[in-house]
């Protein structure tokens, strides 16, 4: 009863303000989900509407540094679980029953939050539960197909039948990606017709030139500039501490000055080992910095950091996670912007071979004289 009167109290409250209210909620499978809302977010600000973003750490802590005013509320996802080798797969196929229980949980606690904000929209990112009949409801995925193993080819196109009927249920689908001859996704957008309610918004990056970042004071530039290396360390456990693993022994006893960010906007907690500073999180400002010197950046072969490396027209070592099917098909697509390391070779290779590997990989790109058509103008309707 208690908990009733204060949603009626926060309903109350909610539908006098005077803009129309939208909800925002990303999927905690990482943090590539988050920061691709950013520019979302600053969309729907810009639209009129008061932004109510519903996730959990450490989503929430990375939206308010990224958009101080924000609102925020509790919205928990499942838990994703990897392997530590490269079964992911088999992995995930165990835990599709709790998938599918998290499904109506969503869908549940979308209802709570319907009663107590009424927004007008809700933008779900890859959160296929996450709607409600009383709203506009809007997907963000660049997945209209799922890559499998060569061993589950024949599930592949059913799987693109339940994730099209899947998107069907929303009034609309905005897929992060340019026109096909420009697209970053490939065949994760393109394989099949697209769906009736699919719009494109072209890349989405919080580095877009539409958003005004906070400047920067000079020592915080320098700071920067000092590294030869940064590592985006991201994605789930165990697979995430295993990437820092091979990257401390690779660079443990090396000449080159290492900054390993954490992926830990929630924390507070830097440390110096040597030759690599761990910090847990850059602000945007700092993050954009970085990709425009020249320093090499090891990462994994996420979506997001694909369209954040495509924006400044940087190259990578990318790492995708091993038996991630998603990242491994991204990384062979973009093998000829990019320097692909597999994880286990990653293991079993010094810092000097790494980055002269690297670095012949790039001036190979710089010799090709690669033109590229830049999307950076947010186009959602």
């Amino acid at each position: 009863m208690q908990q009733k009167l204060k949603n009626l109290e926060s309903q109350l409250r909610y539908q006098s303000k005077d803009k129309p209210i939208a909800l925002i909620a990303p999927l905690n499978w990482g943090l590539g989900h988050a920061c691709r809302d950013i520019p979302v977010i600053y969309h729907l600000k810009n639209k009129g509407y008061r932004v109510i973003a519903v996730t959990e750490e450490p989503l929430t802590s990375l939206i308010k540094k990224s958009v101080p005013d924000i609102e925020t509320d509790l919205f928990k996802g499942p838990k994703i679980v990897y392997s530590k080798k490269s079964r992911q797969i088999a992995r995930l196929i165990l835990q599709i029953p709790s998938f599918i229980i998290w499904l109506q949980k969503e869908k549940r606690r979308t209802k709570e939050l319907v009663e107590i904000y009424n927004p007008k929209i809700i933008v779900s990112d890859n959160r296929y539960g996450v709607r409600n009949k009383k709203t506009i409801n809007i997907l963000i995925t660049h997945q209209l197909m799922i890559k499998t193993p060569k061993l589950l080819k024949p599930f592949e196109y059913p799987l693109h039948k339940i994730v099209n009927f899947l998107i069907s249920k929303f009034d609309k689908c905005w897929i992060p990606d340019n026109s096909k001859e420009n697209s970053l996704a490939g065949d994760l957008v393109y394989k099949y017709p697209l769906p009736n309610n699919c719009h494109l918004t072209g890349t989405l990056s919080r580095f877009n030139s539409a958003i005004v970042l906070k400047p920067l004071k000079e020592k915080e530039a320098e700071v920067i500039k000092k590294y030869d290396v940064a590592v985006i360390l991201s994605g789930p456990q165990p697979q995430k501490s295993i990437f820092k693993a091979a990257i401390k022994k690779i660079f443990k006893k090396s000449d080159y000055k290492v900054l390993m960010v954490t992926g830990e906007p929630h924390s507070k907690t830097s440390k110096l080992c040597n030759n690599i500073y761990e910090i847990p999180h850059l602000s945007d400002a700092l993050f954009k910095l970085l990709l425009q010197n020249n320093i090499v950046i090891i990462s994994r072969s996420g979506y997001t950091t694909i369209m954040d490396l495509w924006y400044f027209n940087k190259s990578a070592i990318l790492v995708p996670t091993p038996g991630q099917t998603e990242q491994e098909y991204l990384a062979e697509l973009h093998k000829k912007r990019h320097t692909i390391i597999t994880q286990k070779k990653l293991q079993n290779i010094d810092d000097q071979t790494l980055i002269s590997y690297h670095h012949n990989k790039r001036a190979e790109n710089n010799a090709q004289n690669r033109s590229q058509n830049y999307n950076n103008t947010f186009i959602i309707n």
